[in-house]
């Protein structure tokens, strides 16, 4: 998967789940751990990719 695309599928859904926690009132105890474990691999995904992209540049 794209890390970009990955990003933005994350941005939308954690959006998402903020607008229907905010819109409903609720108290969602899964949400923050569920997001924050997104975003950790999303940022490890995203060095990866970075990282591996930098490897294939010659100068």
């Amino acid at each position: 998967m794209n890390a970009v695309l990955h990003t933005m599928i994350f941005a939308a859904i954690a959006t998402g789940i903020w607008f229907f926690q905010e819109l409903y009132r609720a108290d969602w105890a899964w949400s923050a751990p569920v997001l924050s474990w997104w975003s950790v691999g999303l940022f490890g995904h995203t060095h990866i990719v970075i990282w591996r992209d930098r490897r294939r540049v010659t100068p």
